[in-house]
């Protein structure tokens, strides 16, 4: 009696395929942005943790996390009061050689380089200026860097010489580098 071999169903090509598409799509977003984002620049406060599975990485703090309640479009204040975290668009304007706030509004802007963000109603600062509140930006909190360089990058960041480069797109970002600010 002749056995015949039996080809795989096309159910089960479609299980083989659809995690590597997964897989591939995961990487679509990052890779685009840093392709055909806009490159920018923003000052950093940061500090040197360790993670035992990821080794050193520099937990960073920008300037453009802290707002002025005058910068904040009313519609946006207005949410904040219903809701505890607010999404927001943070408009970036240059100035020098970095980028600073210009405006937070809570509808996606048509032009202009901008950050994708959530506001924390809760915990304003005061300052001389009035209120000041906290912007959450969630891809760039972490920056890897090599055995040994996160304890210099901390203490340039401390005397306010440490400058973040990276690249946006459409309100997404990708941290592409840390380096010491140059003098103006």
């Amino acid at each position: 009696m002749e056995t015949r071999k039996r080809l795989p169903t096309k159910n089960f090509w479609a299980m083989l395929l659809v995690p590597v598409l997964v897989l591939l799509a995961m990487g679509a977003k990052p890779l685009y942005t840093v392709s055909v984002g806009e490159e920018i620049q923003l000052q950093t406060v940061p500090v040197d943790p360790r993670d035992p599975w990821y080794g050193v990485y520099v937990s960073l703090k920008f300037e453009v996390e802290e707002v002025p309640e005058s910068k904040i479009e009313p519609d946006v204040r207005q949410m904040m009061e219903r809701q505890g975290i607010v999404p927001v668009y943070v408009l970036l304007q240059h100035n020098g050689k970095s980028h600073e706030i210009s405006q937070v509004t809570g509808t996606r802007p048509s032009k202009g380089i901008y950050l994708e963000g959530n506001i924390v109603s809760s915990l304003p600062n005061q300052s001389l200026d009035g209120s000041i509140y906290q912007i959450h930006y969630p891809a760039l909190e972490q920056y890897y860097v090599e055995e040994g360089k996160g304890r210099e990058l901390e203490q340039m960041s401390q005397t306010g010489q440490l400058v973040a480069t990276l690249k946006v797109y459409k309100g997404y970002a990708i941290l592409t580098n840390l380096e010491k600010k140059t003098p103006e």
